[in-house]
Formats: C-alpha cells, sequence, structure tokens
C-alpha cells in the first residue's frame, strides 16, 4: 500500500496548483462548457490540456503522457444545453 503522508512543501505546491487550476475553471466556466460540454477535462498549468467522454480513459490519457495525475484537476463538464431547474 502506497504511503498517503507528504510534507508540508508538496502539499502546498498541490494546494496552489489546485487553486489556480479551479479558477481558470471558474473564470472560463462559459467557454469551457460551450467547448467541453458533456466530457470530463484535465486542467493544469491553468489551462485544459485534455478531455474525454469516459474519465478512465482520460486518466490513461494522462498516464500514458507522463503526467502526474495528482496534480492535474480532472472535471465534468456538464453539456451546454443542461438547465437546471431548483
Amino acid at each position: 500500500m502506497a504511503s498517503c503522508i507528504i510534507d508540508e512543501k508538496t502539499a502546498l505546491n498541490q494546494l496552489k496548483s489546485y487553486g489556480k487550476n479551479t479558477s481558470w475553471c471558474n473564470n472560463n466556466e462559459r467557454k469551457i462548457r460551450e467547448e467541453y460540454g458533456g466530457k470530463y477535462i484535465a486542467v493544469y498549468g491553468g489551462k485544459c490540456i485534455d478531455s474525454d467522454d469516459d474519465v478512465d480513459k482520460l486518466y490513461e490519457k494522462l498516464r500514458n503522457q507522463n503526467i502526474d495525475v495528482r496534480k492535474v484537476l480532472v472535471k465534468y463538464i456538464p453539456p451546454s444545453n443542461l438547465i437546471w431547474i431548483l
């Protein structure tokens, strides 16, 4: 079983990366929904680096590119024509 313990510097770097990726998603929500609606996206470094209809295939593609998936925000984007009724 892999250890889940990480040092403080690594944890802070991962939190900063997550914050940057989340901010990019929030600031570009409309564009993202238009382009990637109905798909899973992988966001790293403040940009979308890949997408797929299947989350497992997306992770596989990231690993095949030697991308550390722990540093990537993977998020499902609802279709742009989806309407929420609350």
